[in-house]
């Protein structure tokens, strides 16, 4: 008789404590998967250090055994919960370009991660931005450069594993070179073998060496190494021949979320989980029905489509990963150090992309003149304003700071445009970031040409990119470029001092803008 609860053991559900979110039904629901079913593990999403700590601890007594406990830190526990540091992206890493700063940052993870109760860093990516128009890596990899990007994955997961915990390069076998999010549809990676092993695969190479105990297999197909249009995650010839057998790597292997669009579409219930272990993935991440999925790979080992003995081999591999990151009596983390860190990094990454000689706004938004100040954000997912907010206002007292969106009335965008015309100078700071299930990147079309007229009719204009520089084309007729790699609250500070000549932007583009994201729009 199949024991259903060491093969549900196999499986990762999620908890959510975002905004909005039910959390009498979500703790109903993530205990119900791992103290009833017996799940081995969960993925945590929002709340704050205090209560996913107390959470971990409940959750593992009432289980009675270890749990793996994941979530996705690309830029720190502050990421997900309130009270942990936020660190800028891994592209602003890259942009600064040291693997030490890099293995610094992967330990004041860590150790902030452990403190909250996470055993497991869904960190760091190792996809390499080849692609500038891809919506969903961008400013989440390290940049192009295969070298460099496997240098910086090395530092940060060698460092993330010297204080216990795990670290999780992802999306195996690379998914920079694509177009596609892979949350909503399938991506086609047409790379051939030679050169995905030249290219995408040196990092990961570089992480297997390095010692990384998890690898996360990304919904995208490489049909040049598998033969078909079947996702990696779901291929045997990816996972067990190219992962396991010409990498070397023995370690955890781990599903994306079997939620997302790209693999969900199965017909039969539980059918992407059964596929994807018999691909050779050891942990099933959040399917879209934990129990039809448990049920699925039950049936799948009582009828011999799964051998009892590749069931034991993956529990072997997580038993060995959970010893390896075992409970520590731990002190809480220095959030103060971490912070100190995460500006240090900030200042070395902001990047003078341009500054056209002689321009007004060569000397930031405090020119003598008038200043427009202006924001432009993703309305669903705005950045946290309030330091930008205050320090521009000090700058040029009541001015204030203009937002536009994709929402903005078309009225509001000409009269920014007319707006434009009669100021002395105008300031724009463009956020954007890849995001799950938005399958695009920066602003909408209509925003654009909205932002290039405002900036060709201006006296002066300086634009910040709090982003990907795959949206560099966009702001061409700026005449101070900045690259900012992402709006987290040291790179807004460190772009600041920048952009107002009281810091410098010593850094360099880790990865091209030739191919923008301009040339696609929303």
């Amino acid at each position: 008789m199949v024991d259903r609860r060491r093969v549900a053991s196999l499986f990762m559900t999620h908890y959510s404590d975002r905004p909005g979110d039910d959390r009498s039904a979500e703790l109903e629901r993530v205990r119900r998967h791992v103290v009833g079913l017996g799940v081995g593990g969960y993925c945590v999403f929002g709340g704050d250090v205090e209560s996913a700590r107390r959470l971990a601890s409940t959750l593992a007594a009432a289980a009675g055994r270890p749990l793996l406990v994941a979530s996705d830190l690309e830029q720190g526990l502050g990421q997900q919960l309130k009270g942990g540091t936020v660190f800028p992206s891994q592209m602003a890493l890259g942009a600064a370009g040291s693997p030490e700063l890099a293995a610094e940052v992967g330990l004041a993870v860590a150790r902030e991660a452990a403190f909250a109760g996470i055993n497991i860093v869904f960190a760091p990516v190792a996809d390499l931005a080849t692609e500038p128009r891809n919506p969903i890596v961008g400013a989440r990899s390290y940049g192009s450069d295969p070298d460099t990007v496997a240098a910086l994955v090395k530092a940060y997961v060698s460092g993330c594993q010297s204080a216990g915990v795990a670290a999780t390069v992802k999306h195996f076998p690379g998914h920079g070179e694509t177009v596609t999010d892979s949350h909503i549809e399938l991506p086609i990676i047409s790379v051939p073998p030679d050169v995905l092993a030249a290219r995408e695969l040196v990092p990961f190479r570089a992480a297997v060496r390095a010692g990384v105990r998890a690898v996360m297999v990304g919904h995208l197909a490489v049909p040049e190494v598998s033969g078909s249009d079947v996702p990696a995650s779901l291929s045997p010839s990816v996972v067990e021949g190219l992962l396991r057998h010409e990498l070397g790597f023995d370690g955890v292997v781990v599903t994306d979320a079997l939620n997302m669009g790209s693999v969900a579409g199965e017909s039969r219930p539980g059918e992407a989980s059964v596929r994807a272990f018999l691909a050779g993935a050891d942990v099933l991440l959040m399917p879209v029905n934990v129990e039809e999925s448990i049920e699925a790979m039950v049936q799948a080992v009582a009828s011999g489509r799964v051998s009892e003995r590749r069931v034991e081999r993956s529990l072997e591999r997580i038993a060995r990963l959970a010893a390896a990151t075992g409970e520590r009596d731990l002190p809480a983390p220095s959030y103060a150090d971490h912070e100190a860190l995460a500006l240090r990094v900030a200042r070395r990454a902001v990047t003078r992309v341009r500054v056209r000689a002689g321009s007004s706004s060569d000397r930031g938004p405090s020119n003598g003149g008038e200043a427009l100040l202006v924001a432009v954000v993703d309305s669903k997912r705005p950045p946290d304003l309030d330091f930008l907010s205050c320090a521009l206002q000090k700058l040029s007292p009541g001015g204030g700071l203009r937002v536009i969106s994709e929402v903005t009335p078309e009225e509001d965008l000409a009269r920014l445009i007319r707006d434009a015309r009669g100021a002395r100078a105008l300031t724009l700071l463009a956020f954007d970031r890849p995001a799950a299930w938005r399958g695009s990147l920066g602003p909408s079309s209509v925003v654009r040409e909205c932002l290039n007229k405002a900036l060709r009719v201006s006296g002066g204009a300086a634009v910040v990119v709090f982003g990907s520089p795959g949206l560099l084309p966009i702001f061409e007729a700026a005449d101070t470029l900045l690259c900012a790699y992402d709006g987290s609250p040291p790179m807004q500070e460190a772009a600041l001092d920048a952009l107002l000549g009281d810091g410098e932007a010593p850094g360099r583009l880790p990865s091209p803008s030739t191919r923008s994201a301009a040339d696609g729009s929303r």
